[in-house]
């Protein structure tokens, strides 16, 4: 999306500083592409974190 300039960047330095300041479990970064090489985007891959969808533990 067009208006969503550096959200990526911004996204990986919240994971970063949750890692570092929280005990909340964020997903390692395995890898991260800007060279648009295969595609017109920025892009990262993480691991999977396990959890509960929010719409399903809300009420508790």
């Amino acid at each position: 999306m067009t208006y969503e300039r550096d959200a990526m960047a911004t996204e990986l330095v919240a994971l970063e500083v949750l890692r570092e300041r929280t005990g909340v479990p964020v997903p390692g970064v395995h890898a991260v592409d800007r060279s648009r090489a295969l595609c017109d985007a920025d892009r990262f891959f993480m691991e999977h974190v396990d959890g509960e969808d929010l719409d399903v533990v809300r009420d508790r």
